[in-house]
């Protein structure tokens, strides 16, 4: 083999770079200088294809398309080419200057000087860059979809000899590789029951395939309704394969905090502002940096060089962000998650969690306006404790509600019974949850059923509202059951609130009793419920 058989053949390689170790096939034959066109126009082909398990096979520079077969295209790739100086392809002492230029000098040397050639991949992946002059190029990736890690730059010559004639090849076909990632979020809040219960978030972001990873952050942007609970060691960072390699925060991760002010939560770095007012700017995380908008909060896990060491050990499984959190009121709360890796643009999901407010409103029959003070709740998740008077919610150190001088109470806010884990639940779902309102007593001079109310809360803004009706000692038993209603908003303990204009409003909830033994079997709760008897002052 010739030297400069030799020479094209390495060439080659760098013509075809992507991620992973690719070996090209070398020329058979190396075409004299003489038969080289330096007047001729060339092309650059390039097939923008998502970078499979393996290596691939080899490329030579034609069109292959039996190789890449069943391969995933990625449109919307923008690539540019600039025309390196100071390499003349036709004398030796140019292909000798080619052989020795690396991929870093050549970027400084077409720093400042327009591109020769730019074009986005289409549907198929394809993009040719045309008319070029002959000569070197570098050739890189200047915009990615979100979710692709761009491909490290490469340099081809143009043009190249053909693999398999003793001539010169002026349209080349190249197959860069890109590994694309996604992130997902999910929410955990099936046991969470009230304001200030754990709520916990799941991010699964993926580890490319065959990239040389240089940056990877995922992003945690919490809502305003959402606070996280405790320090940053709190927030679980691993590899999401059995027996991996462990991550330890501080060595192979960092946690950077932003925006998040008195929010309760210790990070071990905390960014600055930098980027003007309601920015902040995180320089930690790679080259460029990395702009946080106005009015976000939340924190990077930021992977340090020896996290990506470990990182590059498992392509194509998925890195975990677990962090607990603790819901501050009423509210949709919708977490982003976003995945930064190398300077790709970031892909993000969201997740979410949904409370409203439950209120309880005790009046005489027939008579609103007459709020009773004084009578003390509590509340079931199960019609069976609530029958039994066993297992109620306690949230703080709270485990009974007094109704005030309006005769309201307010629980505050409470997960949706139609809403849990970030999915909607029917009925039938066992994760479906109505809520139980149970009176212990009442006072002197008033009786009134003791059977529990059940109501679904649904709406954030519009409280569920269950209203208890009392009658005087001594007063015949009503035989109209009471009814629950929702609020225009919901009322604090012993704080004036908005009154219902029933019987305008829907009836929204009832009491549980024998009679909708059939309503509540639909709602999964099947029990038999069996009716308690009024009482006068007496603590169930």
């Amino acid at each position: 083999m010739t030297w400069l058989g030799g020479l094209l053949g390495a060439l080659l390689v760098l013509g075809v770079a992507v991620t992973g170790t690719v070996y090209a096939t070398e020329p058979k034959n190396a075409p004299a200088f003489a038969s080289l066109d330096p007047n001729a126009h060339a092309a650059l082909v390039l097939h923008k294809l998502e970078q499979p398990e393996g290596e691939g096979i080899p490329a030579t520079g034609l069109p292959d398309a039996a190789s890449v077969a069943g391969m995933i295209p990625i449109p919307g790739v923008t690539f540019e080419a600039w025309k390196v100086p100071g390499v003349d392809l036709t004398s030796g002492a140019g292909w000798e200057r080619a052989r020795a230029l690396g991929v870093d000098e050549a970027a400084e040397l077409v720093s400042g000087i327009p591109a020769a050639g730019s074009g986005v991949t289409d549907a198929n992946g394809v993009v040719e860059l045309g008319s070029l002059d002959v000569g070197m190029y570098y050739v890189s990736e200047t915009n990615t979809p979100a979710g692709v890690v761009a491909s490290p730059p490469f340099l081809v010559t143009l043009p190249m000899p053909h693999p398999t004639e003793d001539s010169w090849l002026y349209t080349v076909h190249v197959y860069p590789k890109n590994a694309r990632v996604g992130v997902t979020l999910g929410v955990r809040d099936e046991d969470a029951v009230t304001c200030g219960d754990t709520v916990t978030w799941n991010a699964r972001a993926d580890i490319p395939r065959n990239a040389d990873i240089s940056r990877y952050v995922v992003r945690n942007v919490l809502a305003a309704g959402v606070d996280p609970v405790g320090d940053a060691s709190k927030i679980h960072v691993a590899i999401d394969v059995p027996g991996a390699d462990q991550l330890a925060f501080g060595t192979d991760y960092t946690v950077v905090q932003f925006g998040m002010g008195d929010a309760g939560f210790v990070a071990y770095k905390t960014l600055g502002a930098g980027a003007g007012a309601g920015a902040a700017v995180n320089r930690s995380v790679g080259v460029a940096d990395r702009v946080v908008a106005g009015g976000e909060r939340g924190f990077d896990v930021v992977l340090t060089t020896a996290g990506l060491a470990t990182l590059v050990k498992y392509p194509g499984a998925q890195l975990r962000v677990d962090y607990p959190s603790r819901i501050l009121g009423p509210g949709e709360h919708a977490n982003q998650v976003r995945l930064f890796v190398n300077e790709s643009l970031p892909v993000e999901d969201s997740a979410i969690t949904k409370f409203g407010p439950l209120d309880v409103w005790v009046h005489e029959k027939g008579n609103e306006s007459n709020p009773i003070p004084g009578v003390r709740f509590r509340l079931y998740l199960t019609a069976k404790d609530a029958l039994a008077g066993r297992n109620w919610v306690t949230t703080g150190d709270v485990s009974e509600w007094v109704s005030g001088s309006d005769g309201m109470f307010s629980v505050g806010c409470v997960r949706f019974s139609n809403h849990a884990n970030g999915l909607s639940r029917d009925p039938n779902d066992p994760l479906y949850r109505p809520y139980f309102v149970a009176p212990l007593a009442y006072p002197a001079g008033w009786m009134g059923s003791l059977d529990p109310q059940v109501g679904a809360v649904t709406n954030t803004g519009q409280a569920l509202r269950l209203v208890f009706e009392v009658w005087r000692s001594g007063s015949p038993s009503p035989s109209e059951s009471p009814s629950a209603v929702p609020s225009g908003k919901p009322g604090g303990t012993g704080t004036p609130t908005e009154k219902p204009r029933w019987p305008e409003l829907p009836i929204t909830g009832a009491r549980v009793g024998g009679t909708l033994l059939l309503a509540l079997t639909l709602i999964g709760v099947g029990v038999v419920l069996i009716r308690r008897r009024a009482s006068e002052g007496d603590e169930a």
